[in-house]
């Protein structure tokens, strides 16, 4: 059986390797999808509603809506002559006047600074992988924080809520 060693530098670039974040080009914006896959396990386990609502992409940073004020009216009409097709008569259907409301994000900082974590190291971590529970916390956190804006949220009184 034979052991096979590489050198510092090919060491540093297998690590390097895998802790290289993913960048997606969305639109105009590149999105670092470094925990993607772990924040939407937080999501799916402990935000069940938003998990369950129909998301779109953002097209700006001011989303606008039209607002669609009834269905237009339809009928049947002869396939040859098309002279018979209903005509809308009451105006304009679609409401343009919505103002809009900006992209808004969660965001959250928890501050391990290098003297407290080198301590840690050097006491042998007596209460665990701490940096790994707080990041939990603070993910778990931010979650729960976007279920309550989904219901309590009033983007009218203040622009950094949600709309509830």
């Amino acid at each position: 059986m034979s052991t096979d060693f590489i050198n510092v530098q090919a060491a540093a670039k297998e690590v390097q390797d895998l802790i290289r974040s993913a960048a997606i080009n969305r639109g105009s914006f590149t999105y670092r999808a470094d925990f993607q896959p772990e924040i939407t396990d937080y999501l799916h386990r402990d935000v069940t509603l938003w998990s369950r609502i129909r998301k779109v992409a953002a097209t700006d940073d001011v989303v606008k809506e039209i607002v669609r004020t009834g269905l237009p009216s339809t009928g049947f009409a002869n396939k040859n002559a098309l002279d018979t097709a209903v005509v809308d008569q009451t105006g304009v259907r679609n409401n343009l006047s919505d103002t809009g409301q900006e992209v808004k994000a969660i965001l959250g900082r928890k501050n391990w600074g290098h003297y407290e974590r080198s301590l840690y190291e050097q006491q042998k971590r007596p209460y665990g992988d701490q940096i790994s529970i707080d990041t939990a916390d603070m993910i778990h956190s931010a979650a729960k924080q976007l279920e309550r804006g989904l219901f309590v949220g009033d983007a009218a009184t203040n622009p950094l809520e949600f709309n509830g």
